[in-house]
């Protein structure tokens, strides 16, 4: 709690901020820059929420999506530079950032601590979860748009409650949310049934893709790159996909494996029960959560998937 203090410390010290959140945003990482963006607007400060990629189309709907600005250099100057749910610099996106003090506010076990201040929680189910508490710190008023970013970030990051990160803390803070004002019908609706047509286009391919290995404890999809890009010749959305083949029954990991180059592999992990998906990511040097987690992966895709499902059986083994 020390860290809360000195970041809602320098907050009410300082002016101007700069708010980013991480590439191949997720619900945490966008609820997250949100609801701070919002908070520090509440308090007077001058502030501006960019990303490096557009947001995906579903994240549109939160509440103020479009104070978020999308570029890939930062050219102006700001006195703090808040970093949400990134556990490198790096995972921005952008090179050669303004001097600036620096605040690291993320959960994930492998953060590098890259800051100035580093406020880093993995017990803590999300990051989302953890502005909750440097909100009150601030005296911030949680409004209905607030209370509706913070349980989205929580909601996602928690795999709609699903995951061993759910704690009772988890449930108190959606209580108090849903106390202000957050319809939680509302929110499964904007992020479960407002798909847009071609994300359910691209799924439709990709499951001619699903495999399963001899055990039926890991399933996996693939997504080639001429698949995976669209129109303009950007990444379609596929976040969710992943979580299609771990809803077979006796699947315990599944793997989406994502072409982004001819040589180069995102790879997103999802586990049910005790197998720590975690663990398998870092041999890889990735990170994440015990349920999910996710790395970057280069070379031939028969070799890097065979790789993978190697390092899982040691853990499927293990327990």
């Amino acid at each position: 709690m020390r860290m809360k203090k000195k970041i809602a410390n320098i907050i009410k010290q300082k002016d101007s901020f700069l708010i980013l959140s991480h590439i191949n945003p997720d619900g945490d990482s966008i609820g997250s820059q949100l609801a701070l963006t919002q908070a520090l607007k509440q308090l007077g400060k001058t502030v501006e929420a960019v990303h490096y990629q557009p947001i995906p189309e579903i994240y549109m709907s939160l509440p103020f999506s479009h104070h978020i600005k999308v570029r890939q250099k930062i050219d102006k100057e700001y006195e703090v530079i808040i970093f949400v749910e990134c556990s490198s610099m790096e995972r921005a996106g952008f090179k050669n950032l303004p001097k600036a003090f620096y605040i690291n506010i993320d959960h994930h076990l492998n953060n590098l601590k890259f800051a100035d201040i580093n406020w880093i929680n993995p017990r803590s189910s999300s990051t989302g979860e953890m502005l909750y508490f440097l909100f009150e710190e601030l005296g911030i008023e949680i409004t209905p748009e607030i209370a509706f970013n913070i349980y989205i970030a929580i909601l996602t990051d928690t795999g709609s409650f699903q995951y061993a990160n759910t704690s009772p803390l988890v449930f108190s803070i959606c209580s108090e949310l849903v106390e202000y004002g957050v319809k939680p019908a509302e929110a499964a609706l904007k992020m479960y049934y407002a798909q847009p047509l071609n994300k359910i286009g691209l799924l439709a391919q990709s499951l001619t893709n699903l495999e399963i290995d001899k055990s039926g404890k890991i399933a996996w999809l693939y997504i080639p790159r001429e698949k995976l890009l669209n129109e303009q010749g950007n990444q379609r959305d596929t976040e969710g996909y992943v979580n299609l083949p771990l809803s077979i029954k006796g699947v315990e990991v599944a793997m989406l494996i994502k072409q982004l180059e001819e040589k180069k592999y995102r790879l997103s992990l999802r586990s049910k029960g005790t197998v720590n998906v975690f663990k398998i990511a870092t041999v890889f040097n990735g990170g994440g959560h015990h349920n999910a987690a996710g790395c970057y992966l280069e070379g031939n895709y028969q070799q890097i998937k065979q790789k993978i499902l190697n390092e899982i059986y040691k853990h499927l083994t293990k327990e």
